[in-house]
């Protein structure tokens, strides 16, 4: 790992001033000749950043004043971008700052209304997101990069879902604030890119072979990339299986694996975490939620947005001390119901196994009155 523990001294000075609202550009200008050398990896080594001293949020307004003290030296930083996976997701970086080029000329004609109408764009956007939460920051915990910085990371992917929402409004309503959203909105997103391209990526491609990286780079491709149609078909690892290889007998019957993964596709989006919290299991039907091979073995609390993981630590405690056997959430996603039900898995004895989470579509069942009985089936229909 690329860390300097004389750098990473001068990088905790750094942080300390920065946190006790002090100006740090003194310290800086009297140290540069360390600060134009510093690495990704020495920011991610920040003492502060490895423990709970800082909240996510306050490291949020740190890391932007460390981004532009350190911008110089960061981008002096030597790294492999000659990475096919490297250059796609640089090259789905590009596209998207394009996209936000594009948008920029309609703020400064002030034609509001254009602006709007090209403004349905949070789908590309997520596609960019959830490779980086689901894949990218996977594959970074896995290799024992600190996880608080990628949690930061994630936490400025949200709001930037929140502050479309607020723009989008905004510009319905004809809002006072809109220039003032605008900004805030441009500055996130296209900092997203760069925080990336100065740290994630970096990292990402002096910790992973190529070997690992041809690995997840068809995982990668399943997600698409944003403002860019030409991506290729994933294939159905579901598919390899030995039909008559049987997986289980009981008195109640037997399954091959064919017959097992078929009938837990008909059930909704299923994902096993195991009695260590780590996620041992997803199916793929549905895909209400995005899920991707390099969850498995991940620490279920990391698979989370930071605002929403102590409801998940609490849920599990509830599970394993027996207070609670299912919790039941439903949420809206595009004109669909969706419930999300988590159950505590138990073995005959009652010892826990785990969680499971149940994702299903449930809009046309709240739409279910009187009733149908199975003479009232016409095939014709």
């Amino acid at each position: 790992m690329n860390q300097n523990n004389n750098n990473l001294n001068y990088l905790n000075e750094l942080v300390s001033i920065i946190n006790n609202d002090k100006d740090a550009k003194e310290f800086y200008l009297q140290n540069k000749d360390k600060f134009l050398v510093v690495s990704p990896f020495d920011v991610f080594s920040i003492t502060e950043f490895q423990n709970d001293k800082l909240e996510i949020s306050r490291i949020k307004d740190i890391a932007g004043k460390i981004v532009n003290l350190l911008r110089t030296g960061l981008l002096a930083f030597d790294w492999n971008k000659n990475i096919s996976l490297i250059q796609k997701l640089l090259n789905e970086a590009n596209k998207i700052r394009e996209k936000f080029n594009e948008l920029k000329e309609y703020i400064k004609a002030k034609d509001f209304l254009k602006l709007r109408n090209n403004l349905d764009i949070v789908d590309e956007l997520k596609k960019r997101f959830l490779k980086m939460q689901n894949v990218i920051f996977t594959v970074l915990e896995k290799k024992n990069i600190n996880n608080k910085p990628l949690k930061v990371m994630w936490s400025l992917q949200d709001e930037v879902l929140i502050i479309h929402k607020k723009l989008l409004d905004e510009l319905n309503n004809n809002s006072r604030n809109i220039n003032i959203t605008i900004g805030k909105y441009f500055f996130l997103v296209l900092g997203i890119l760069e925080k990336e391209e100065l740290f994630i990526l970096p990292i990402l491609s002096n910790v992973l072979k190529i070997s690992e990286f041809e690995k997840i780079e068809e995982e990668i491709d399943s997600y698409g990339y944003a403002f860019i149609s030409d991506t290729k078909e994933v294939s159905d690892e579901y598919n390899i299986s030995k039909s008559e290889e049987y997986l289980f007998e009981s008195k109640s019957g037997k399954l091959n694996l064919d017959e097992l993964i078929s009938i837990l596709s008909c059930v909704g989006d299923i994902t096993f975490v195991d009695n260590n919290n780590k996620v041992k299991f997803f199916n793929t039907p549905h895909q209400h939620f995005a899920r991707s091979s390099s969850i498995i073995g991940r620490d279920v609390r990391n698979c989370h947005p930071e605002k929403s993981i102590h409801i998940v630590e609490e849920i599990i405690a509830k599970f394993r001390n027996g207070n609670e056997d299912r919790v039941d959430f439903w949420i809206n996603i595009k004109g669909k119901l969706i419930l999300i039900s988590y159950f505590a898995i138990r073995n005959k004895e009652n010892k826990y196994l785990g969680v499971l989470e149940l994702t299903q579509d449930i809009t046309d069942i709240t739409k279910i009155t009187g009733e149908k009985r199975i003479l009232d089936f016409n095939s014709k229909k």
